[in-house]
């Protein structure tokens, strides 16, 4: 039996379930993608790093004889080369034959033809229930825009802990307010807050910051409504046919609001564009990633300073100053914030703490995104 779709539609998929696919991992079968052909008029296609499942259904024509799995790498590059929106034909075929102890063995094999170039390709292929398990999701989903929800991610996953042993926080927090939900992430030196103008989850939710990332990745590919799953332990979304979905993380997320200052002694505003660009100036001649900025935002002068490999950098820049003050701070952690949060005017709030942290938001909005940084350890 054979089924039939399209070239473009089936390399678009693959490039997504590429980018999930484990193929590093010490289980081969991570580095494949499991297809079933019998779902209807449809092909599914899923693949997994045990941490994060993607699935997508393809119109199409015809069926499989049975589900497979096959390596998504090879499978990507071979559909590639075909010609653009011709029709892709897959077959499975199963032959008896005796291994290497002359042990009978079934070989299954993937066959992959271009409708009209002819050109075929016969891939070894593998049993589906080696394949992880897809545990299907609720049919209750909440409908949500995938605009808002994007921007929400734009403004915070940057600040997910890429430590994987720090299991709190190498996530992203999504927590119910009235009819909102606020989306929260923190690798401990700096967090990023942001609101979804509704409400996703009935309780706070965890979800890997794998499973975040891929998610902004699939928002910016597509536009209109995300379906928002919830059920039995898992989260998943699902947007123009593709779903991702993922275990709730049972880590318990520390007490973000702890960590919003609330006694200022500075607080002034500049363009983020040009806080962004003026950073990475004096800050040129640096060779490592981390190295201190200091703002200065007083009535006597206006400017960031930086000291590298012995050399003073300053640049005098425009601020409006409300309350005088002054900050010092990790280069990539202000340079984050400016451009998760910009385009436009930021406000800064420095606290009055010794350990000082800023609060950095939109100057147009009260109750927004915001960003908290700690300030260097002097």
């Amino acid at each position: 039996m054979k089924m039939t779709v399209n070239q473009k539609e089936f390399a678009k998929a693959l490039t997504r379930l590429n980018r999930i696919a484990d193929k590093k991992s010490s289980m081969p079968v991570l580095g494949h993608v499991l297809l079933n052909g019998l779902v209807g008029h449809k092909l599914k296609a899923v693949a997994t790093n045990l941490d994060v499942f993607v699935e997508t259904l393809i119109e199409a024509t015809g069926a499989l004889s049975e589900p497979l799995t096959v390596d998504v790498k090879w499978l990507r590059k071979i559909v590639a080369v075909l010609a653009s929106n011709e029709s892709v034909s897959l077959e499975r075929t199963d032959t008896e034959e005796k291994d290497h102890r002359g042990i009978k063995v079934t070989k299954i094999e993937l066959i992959v033809s271009g409708s009209d170039s002819g050109t075929a390709f016969t891939l070894p292929a593998g049993n589906a229930a080696e394949f992880p398990a897809v545990k299907a999701m609720g049919d209750e989903p909440i409908e949500v825009p995938a605009k808002d929800l994007l921007s929400a991610l734009k403004a915070t996953t940057y600040a997910i802990s890429d430590d994987e042993t720090r299991y709190n926080i190498n996530n992203l927090s999504f927590e119910p307010d009235g009819d909102e939900t606020i989306i929260v992430a923190t690798d401990g030196h700096r967090m990023a807050v942001a609101r979804a103008p509704f409400q996703i989850f009935d309780g706070q939710i965890l979800i890997s910051r794998g499973m975040a990332l891929e998610l902004e990745k699939m928002l910016s590919l597509e536009s209109g409504d995300v379906l928002v799953y919830n059920d039995d332990g898992r989260v998943g979304f699902e947007v123009s046919g593709m779903m991702l979905h993922t275990k709730e993380s049972e880590a318990q997320y520390p007490d973000w609001r702890q960590v919003v200052p609330k006694k200022l002694v500075g607080d002034f505003t500049i363009d983020a564009k040009a806080l962004y660009a003026g950073v990475k100036r004096v800050t040129a001649l640096a060779t490592g990633r981390m190295i201190g900025v200091t703002i200065v935002a007083t009535e006597e002068e206006s400017c960031l300073k930086a000291h590298t490999e012995g050399v003073d950098a300053t640049e005098m820049i425009s601020m409006t100053v409300n309350v005088p003050g002054e900050f010092g701070v990790q280069k990539p952690y202000i340079m984050a914030a400016a451009k998760a949060l910009g385009p436009g005017l930021l406000r800064m709030q420095i606290s009055e703490d010794n350990f000082s942290v800023a609060k950095i938001s939109r100057a147009d909005e009260d109750d927004g995104a915001f960003a908290v940084v700690m300030g260097l350890r002097i």
